[in-house]
């Protein structure tokens, strides 16, 4: 009876120390996923959330370049990688002379003078080949 009595105290205890072990995983489980989880997800938004700030930032940078937005503006007036849009390149040569570019100001004069992607129009036509004129680009 004695050897029986130790047997049964060792599974009741070795019972006991699993329902503890499991239950300790189990809480462990829950605090990784209502803290480790969401701190993951949370990081991994702000992530995305930097590095789409950045490519925005970035865009913004090359919008506010003069050149760039002439570059893309000969791009739509060409259909260089894009297709031809004398609307669209009128519009990027518009922000680039706007900005001081002056051969946006002298494409911008042309497309006005021949109508292209805008209307035709002999005095804004001038007033870009002037702008273009003081620069000396023409």
């Amino acid at each position: 009876m004695g050897l029986q009595c130790f047997y049964e105290n060792i599974k009741r205890s070795m019972r006991i120390n699993y329902e503890k072990i499991a239950e300790a995983e189990r809480k462990l489980e829950e605090q990784l996923a209502t803290r480790t989880e969401p701190d993951l997800q949370r990081q991994a938004m702000e992530k995305h959330i930097h590095e789409g700030i950045g490519r925005l930032n970035h865009e913004l940078e090359l919008l506010e370049d003069p050149e760039t937005t002439y570059r893309f503006g000969m791009m739509s007036f060409d259909g260089r990688g894009v297709p031809r849009d004398y609307v669209e390149a009128a519009n990027w040569f518009r922000m680039a002379a706007e900005q001081g570019h002056a051969k946006a100001q002298r494409n911008l004069a042309v497309m006005y003078q021949n109508g292209q992607g805008v209307p035709q129009d002999s005095s804004e036509a001038a007033k870009w080949y002037r702008m273009a004129v003081e620069q000396g680009t023409i």
